[in-house]
């Protein structure tokens, strides 16, 4: 399989790369159940006949609404009656299932050289696209990437500074760049080593939108950071089961 690479990687300098890996799952899609809704209205002046009214099926939006009804075997009791057909329990919500975006997250990373912040947010959209969004703000040298891959991506440091997707594990995903902003200057403050002083260091601050589709099921957020005293590897998953009716199950 083609080896694939959709890892976004922050610079100080103000680069921005993106790369996704995943795995073929997709999240599972839900359909609309149907319910059919039979009543019976007995005729007055024609003893021992009754007529029926023709059953008609309709898509139940919300299934709270059936706590509002009152259960066939309850209203027959109450005509003195017995139902037509047995109750069938009532389907599950067609509520669309958006398993893909968790909510925001940030990292906060200080050393003597780098002083940098990552806020960012996934989205999902429920029609089987996502969007991704990142901020970073950092004061002195280092090199901070941030990647979107699969539970099963393993927390290791890399010598080339680089993050490789196993071929095995790989697919391609479409991303397309909605937005960028780079801004770069210089900012003082008091020196780490020596507060008495004042020192000049880079400052940078950017902003980037993805907008992918064909999302794995489970996706994670992989940061990995390095500087001349500091590296540090860091991978955060969301809690698929809080969001699926079904469990999760890793594999590789």
């Amino acid at each position: 399989m083609q080896l694939t690479r959709c890892c976004f990687v922050f610079l100080v300098q103000g680069s921005l790369y993106l790369v996704i890996c995943g795995q073929d799952d997709g999240p599972p899609g839900s359909e609309d159940p149907e319910r059919d809704d039979h009543e019976g209205q007995p005729r007055p002046r024609v003893p021992r006949k009754r007529g029926h009214i023709s059953p008609k099926s309709r898509p139940m939006a919300n299934s709270t609404l059936l706590g509002l009804l009152a259960p066939p075997g309850e209203a027959w009791g109450i005509l003195g009656q017995p139902p037509n057909r047995p109750n069938h329990s009532p389907p599950p919500s067609a509520k669309v299932k958006k398993i893909f975006g968790w909510g925001d997250f940030y990292s906060n990373i200080k050393t003597v050289a780098l002083n940098l912040l990552v806020t960012g947010k996934i989205v999902d959209h429920g029609n089987g696209t996502f969007s991704v969004h990142f901020q970073h703000n950092a004061t002195g040298q280092g090199n901070i990437s941030i990647s979107l891959v699969p539970p099963s991506k393993a927390v290791e440091f890399h010598q080339e500074q680089q993050i490789f997707i196993e071929a095995k594990a790989s697919k391609i995903f479409n991303c397309r760049m909605e937005w960028e902003k780079v801004e770069r200057g210089r900012r003082t403050s008091l020196c780490t080593h020596d507060p008495a002083k004042i020192c000049s260091r880079d400052h940078a601050q950017s902003s980037a939108t993805w907008s992918c589709s064909q999302p794995f099921k489970v996706v994670c957020v992989y940061i990995a950071f390095y500087s001349t005293d500091y590296r540090l590897v860091q991978k955060v998953c969301p809690d698929y089961n809080y969001h699926s009716d079904t469990p999760y199950y890793p594999s590789g």
